[in-house]
């Protein structure tokens, strides 16, 4: 008998019966210390099941996503994006900026510019008008971002 098989043996022996509900004592031979493994078994072959479907909801233009969603409530007061001190300042600057980047579209011949540049003048022009939108709703930094952009649009298309 083995070291391993003799440890075993022991250790089988020094537990109490009731240590292992339905158990007994018993010698380990050298064949039964190290049971030989079960194949594994396989599973039962059947058609193979599909997979999940996940179901996307349709995007929601802005005007039906407000409809179906419950207004706030009446109580609740409304409070509008500022994120600069100096509020007057800031709507002021980009007012000068949007008034700039007007004169220098106004100026531009829209008809003598080549394709690439008819798009760039349309950007500026959404461009501004994304920052009138914006100062409406008192987002100042984007609208002073969106200004931004139409002026220095409009800027390039002038001089050309």
């Amino acid at each position: 008998m083995g070291r391993v098989e003799d440890a075993m043996r022991r250790a089988a022996e020094a537990l109490p019966a009731e240590a292992v509900p339905g158990a007994e004592p018993a010698a380990f031979g050298p064949e039964e210390a190290f049971p030989a493994e079960k194949p594994a078994e396989k599973p039962a072959e059947g058609p193979p099941k599909p997979p999940a479907r996940v179901v996307a909801r349709p995007a929601l233009s802005g005007a039906e996503e407000r409809a179906t969603s419950s207004p706030p409530p009446a109580d609740t007061p409304q409070y509008s994006l500022q994120t600069t001190a100096k509020v007057t300042e800031a709507e002021r600057r980009i007012r000068v900026q949007l008034v700039q980047a007007a004169q220098d579209l106004s100026r531009t011949n829209y008809g003598a510019l080549s394709a690439e540049a008819q798009a760039q003048y349309d950007i500026a022009r959404r461009f501004a008008q994304q920052a009138e939108e914006a100062l409406k709703n008192r987002n100042l930094v984007f609208a002073g971002q969106l200004a931004d952009k139409a002026a220095e649009l409009a800027g390039i298309l002038s001089n050309r």
